[in-house]
């Protein structure tokens, strides 16, 4: 009994071995689906691989679009921003100084807000702009204004655009292809823990008829 049963296991993990390198080798759907040797699990599996991989690449030019149209929004965008903000001169009222207060519970501060003034569209402005700190009264500065005169933050570049781009682009492929992955992946060892399960079974019952009773 012991020496069937080591049989009987060394049998089992050999065939489960065959057959896994089996189920992994890359075959064309059509000889999968003419060899009788091949199960049901094993069409699946060579289905799900084919229809994965198609959609990954058919997810190319999706991908290629989502790109060219999010680079097409953000180039719109900069155009519009350049013809809203413009850049200024301000000039500050005030040293540049850190209250000893923020400075001992911050630590080490590089940069603060002072009041300034500037000209934009023939009038005078005023408000609060970022410097570095120690920076004496009536340092100047470039800063970025709306067409009302108040500050608001640069504008986006080009270069910024671009990036927007490919990031969204090569991101929404590299979405699609772990999630396509993943599920192919997650169906896989499903079937194999199926697989097995089935040889285990089968290989049980060949043992048990040869065996003597």
């Amino acid at each position: 009994m012991v020496i069937v049963g080591h049989a009987r296991e060394h049998m089992g993990m050999t065939m489960r071995r065959k057959h896994a390198e089996h189920a992994g080798t890359p075959r064309s759907s059509h000889l999968v689906e003419r060899n009788p040797l091949v199960r049901r699990s094993d069409r699946i599996q060579s289905t799900i691989k084919t229809t994965v991989f198609a959609l990954i690449i058919l997810m190319l030019p999706v991908a290629a679009w989502i790109g060219t149209s999010t680079l097409a929004v953000g180039q719109s965008r900069v155009a519009a921003q350049e013809s809203s903000v413009r850049q200024v001169t301000a000039t500050t009222k005030a040293v540049a100084d850190i209250a000893p207060v923020l400075q001992s519970e911050v630590g080490s501060v590089t940069s603060t807000t002072v009041d300034a003034t500037w000209s934009y569209d023939g009038l005078d402005h005023q408000g609060q702009v970022s410097l570095p700190a120690g920076s004496p009264s009536g340092t100047q500065l470039p800063i970025w204004v709306d067409r009302d005169g108040n500050p608001t933050a640069p504008p986006a570049t080009r270069a910024d655009a671009v990036v927007t781009a490919l990031f969204t682009g090569f991101g929404s492929l590299f979405a699609a292809a772990s999630i396509l992955l993943g599920t192919y992946f997650a169906v896989r060892v499903r079937l194999d823990a199926q697989r097995h399960a089935d040889w285990d079974r089968e290989i049980a019952e060949l043992l048990d008829q040869d065996s003597p009773s």
